[in-house]
């Protein structure tokens, strides 16, 4: 029996000793990497935004690096950031929201006709977001937004395209972001059917089994993608300030991972995107490691940006340094020669680590939008979120007490508290401190 546990007992520290091993090795090969030389200049005679190498490169052939925010809750849903709930909060939470069942709610408020409901939707879209939104993102120093939306803004119900009055929202924030100098990245956040299963993506409720995942199996979803990229392509493909079409966002195949299930469907997207003439940079995200994506030339992609979105959310007890060096780890046999777009992330309320991430995507000429620009938090989702918040613990802020309930709430209250969600009426957080330091001191 002794020499029984003596054999565990070796093997046991073993296994240890490996895996301290290679968690050196990669703490080791992490600190050591070194980003290949980036041109500063490049030819770029497309008039707009190119990936070439592992560089970005303006109209004029000088060297971009992205750096910037979402506009999350702008064009989508998420409850927990939301200025808005259809249920009353629950121990001092609300329920998660989804985009499906916040217009079943609201459209189901018996003092709302559907007119007024699409009144308030207006007063909601022009006050959430703004021309000042963009000079206050400008003067920070950023020079991204990237703008998540979900399929129907451009497909009605049976994925036939709308008209082009479906642009207006979007081409008035690309105005304003013309006038300021900042790019945008477009976000395909909700696809028909769900290519993540996640209530953000406009699925009923976030599915932790994966069956409501259908957007990769399902031929009559994929095209009406396809056939809205299309559409978005064809009026976007002169706009110069347009930087990159970001197709999916985190879309998971059959796994918890983007996997080969979801590259045949990148590709028909970007067929569909380059087939209307059009030259922009065409984004592909992978859940959530460098190692889910593949070789471009596999599948003869040209003029692409490989994004992945960075949370570490065991940072209590997991330092970034480790998660950092699993990605580099995870890179080493998909070290491709693509520009990297940290298209979401957080270092959450903690001042060195934000410094320390966005010195390392500084170091390796990542570009990044963090999410996000603004949020209506409650519960145990802290103040980091965003830049600027509309509730405060202090109860100082706009109805902290309350978000408006949708469902129920008459037509004047809605208009009334959708009125006041300007950002003149939020606070900055320590997220935007920490930003704020880092541009003033790099």
């Amino acid at each position: 029996m002794k020499k029984v546990f003596k054999v565990i007992g070796i093997v046991l520290l073993s296994l240890i000793g490996a895996v301290v091993l290679l968690v050196g090795a990669a703490v080791l090969l992490h600190v050591l990497k070194k980003t290949p030389e980036i041109p500063a200049t490049a030819e770029n005679t497309t008039g707009l935004v190119q990936a070439i190498g592992r560089g970005l490169y303006d109209s004029d052939g000088n060297e971009v690096v992205l750096q910037g925010v979402n506009a999350g809750t702008t064009f989508i849903t998420e409850g927990w950031l939301a200025p808005y709930a259809t249920e009353e909060p629950v121990n001092g939470e609300y329920p998660t929201l989804s985009e499906a069942q916040f217009q079943k709610a609201f459209r189901s408020n018996p003092n709302l006709s559907d007119a007024q409901v699409d009144e308030l939707l207006e007063i909601y879209y022009q006050n959430w977001f703004t021309k000042e939104d963009v000079k206050r993102i400008a003067d920070l120093g950023m020079n991204c937004l990237r703008i998540p939306f979900y399929y129907t803004m451009f497909l009605n119900e049976d994925f036939s395209l709308k008209s082009e009055e479906a642009f207006a929202h979007i081409d008035r924030i690309a105005d304003w972001c013309e006038e300021y100098g900042v790019y945008i990245v477009l976000d395909l956040h909700g696809a028909p059917g769900s290519q993540n299963g996640y209530e953000h993506s406009g699925a009923e409720e976030y599915d932790k089994t994966l069956d409501t995942i259908h957007f990769w199996y399902n031929d009559t979803y994929i095209q009406a993608a396809c056939d809205l990229w299309a559409f978005v392509s064809e009026h976007y493909k002169d706009r110069e300030i347009i930087a990159a079409y970001d197709i999916l966002n985190e879309p998971r195949g059959a796994s918890m991972f983007t996997d080969k299930d979801c590259y045949p469907a990148f590709d028909r997207i970007y067929d569909a995107i380059r087939a209307t003439g059009d030259e922009h940079c065409v984004m592909m995200e992978g859940c959530w490691s460098f190692s889910t994506l593949p070789d471009p030339d596999k599948y003869g992609w040209e003029n692409v940006i490989y994004s992945y979105h960075w949370y570490n959310w065991v940072n209590s007890w997991l330092p970034d340094l480790f998660f950092y060096a699993w990605q580099d780890a995870s890179e080493i046999f998909h070290n491709y020669d693509v520009p990297v777009f940290i298209g979401e992330f957080t270092a959450f309320a903690n001042e060195s680590n934000w410094s320390q991430m966005l010195s390392l995507f500084e170091d390796r000429h990542y570009s990044w939008t963090l999410w996000t620009y603004k949020m209506s938090v409650y519960g145990w989702w802290d103040n980091s979120w965003g830049l600027y918040n509309l509730n405060y613990w202090e109860g100082d802020g706009y109805i902290a007490e309350k978000k408006v309930n949708v469902s129920t709430a008459t037509y004047e209250e809605i208009k009334n508290a959708f009125e006041l969600i300007t950002t003149d009426h939020a606070k900055t957080s320590c997220t935007y401190q920490f930003v704020k330091d880092f541009f003033d001191t790099h």
